[in-house]
């Protein structure tokens, strides 16, 4: 039987693109995945799906609970829930933005680790991937907040792959640059254009391709990997990310 084989895999933010690449290649390795997300989505065929506020730590404490009532354990958790929010200069933020944003993109990878770790240190290890961004590297004008909170969770993932490796849990962070995701908008626009044309593959990426990364931090594949972050960009990062 392969290694991945049943192995349950709780996706956040897996409505749609990375977190919906994600799962469906943890279903393609035989895992069980389980959709976190604020909509109600149908389950994938062999998983299941809640809806879960992952700024709300009730709310993401009852969801812990229901999984492991539901399969006994928790092997992997991969945090794909974020926003990029209000892209406006700093002074032109208003307060309400901030906290919004960081509620979603860092407080929430706060939450879900807090909550699921202790039952991956009980069973003697797992993995937890950490969506950041290639934004949380580079400054862009308007991203300041969406920025700070990518780069919170490169801190979040280090340190708690310290904190937690000698109990077998590894933590890893990836950092996507341009994506083909709702997020994203239209590809069409002289923005995103504009952007494309600086990027040395010459293209955005698929969130499969983001996908097959997360994936292989999961995997037995990465089991001498922790607290590392992994830019998949297309070379962005060459040029100064834009």
């Amino acid at each position: 039987m392969p290694p991945f084989v049943d192995r349950v895999v709780i996706v956040t933010g897996a409505a749609s693109g990375i977190g919906s690449a994600t799962v469906e290649r943890i279903e393609k390795e035989g895992g069980i995945p389980v959709i976190w997300d604020v909509t109600d989505v149908s389950p994938p065929p062999t998983g299941s799906t809640q809806v879960v506020d992952v700024s709300d730590p009730s709310s993401v404490e009852k969801a812990t609970n229901i999984v492991v009532e539901e399969y006994g354990r928790i092997d992997g958790l991969v945090n794909c829930a974020g926003i990029m929010g209000f892209p406006k200069r700093l002074a032109d933020q208003k307060p309400e933005n901030f906290h919004q944003i960081f509620a979603t993109n860092t407080e929430s990878v706060f939450l879900t680790i807090r909550s699921v770790v202790p039952y991956m240190v009980a069973a003697g290890g797992g993995s937890i991937v950490n969506i950041s961004s290639n934004a949380a590297l580079y400054s862009r004008v308007g991203l300041a907040l969406y920025s700070a909170s990518k780069a919170a969770v490169i801190a979040l993932t280090r340190n708690a792959a310290l904190e937690y490796g000698t109990s077998g849990v590894r933590i890893n962070a990836v950092c996507p640059g341009g994506t083909k995701t709702p997020m994203v908008g239209s590809l069409d626009s002289p923005e995103i254009q504009e952007l494309i044309e600086k990027i040395p593959l010459g293209r955005f990426a698929e969130p499969e391709e983001i996908a097959n990364m997360v994936y292989f931090l999961l995997s037995d594949e990465a089991s001498y990997t922790t607290g590392s972050v992994f830019v998949i960009d297309g070379g962005m990062r060459l040029v100064g990310g834009g």
